[in-house]
């Protein structure tokens, strides 16, 4: 399975050894590590924004839908 992401800093964080990540990103690595170690053999790739405009769009329609309720 391959998990697209168009934010550099979360890809190459998730990528790093678990020491070697971004502190304050710390605590979502660990959690997002159990959900893929759930998942089994995941490719994590970046994808530039401007390359997944469709899926930042519904991203973003998404969040204003929660921040809604």
């Amino acid at each position: 399975m391959s998990i697209y992401g168009d934010s550099r800093v979360v890809i190459d964080d998730m990528l790093a050894p678990r020491d070697g990540g971004i502190r304050s990103l710390a605590h979502h690595a660990t959690r997002a590590r159990s959900l893929i170690a759930q998942i089994g053999v995941v490719n994590l790739q970046w994808i530039p924004r401007e390359r997944n405009a469709s899926a930042d769009a519904l991203s973003h329609r998404a969040l204003a839908s929660e921040l809604a309720a």
